[in-house]
C-alpha cells in the first residue's frame, strides 16, 4: 500500500513557476547539457522523472480495501506489478534559457512532459 501512495516524480505544475537554477535542482531534475549561445545567453537541458499521476492516495485506498479482502494476499501480486510498472519510467525536459553566461535567473523556461 505504501508503494501506491508515493511517487517520487515530477510534475510540470512543480516545475511552473521557477525562476531560478537552484530550484530546477531542488526539484530533483538532473542537468544534461550546458550552451553557450551567440547571444551571450546559456542554455542548459535538465531531466527528471515525471510523476506517474495524481492517482497516487485512490490507488493506495483501492490497495488498502484488496489487502483486507485477500487478507494479505493482494499484496504478493500487486508488489511485482507495481514494480514491473514503476520501471517504465517516464521523463520531463526541461530547457531553461539564462540572459547571460554567469547568470542563475531564468528568463525563459520550456517544459516538456
Amino acid at each position: 500500500m505504501e508503494k501506491a501512495a508515493s511517487d517520487p516524480g515530477i510534475s510540470v505544475e512543480d516545475l511552473r513557476n521557477l525562476r531560478e537554477k537552484d530550484q530546477l535542482l531542488a526539484q530533483g531534475l538532473e542537468l544534461i547539457q550546458v550552451r553557450y549561445l551567440p547571444s551571450g545567453q546559456r542554455e542548459e537541458f535538465f531531466k527528471g522523472r515525471a510523476k506517474k499521476g495524481d492517482f497516487g492516495a485512490g490507488r493506495a485506498v483501492v490497495h488498502g480495501v484488496l489487502d483486507v479482502a485477500t487478507l494479505g494476499l493482494w499484496e504478493l501480486a500487486a508488489t511485482p506489478i507495481e514494480g514491473a510498472i514503476a520501471n517504465e519510467a517516464k521523463w520531463i525536459a526541461v530547457r531553461a534559457l539564462y540572459p547571460d553566461y554567469y547568470s542563475n535567473k531564468i528568463e525563459k523556461l520550456d517544459i516538456t512532459p
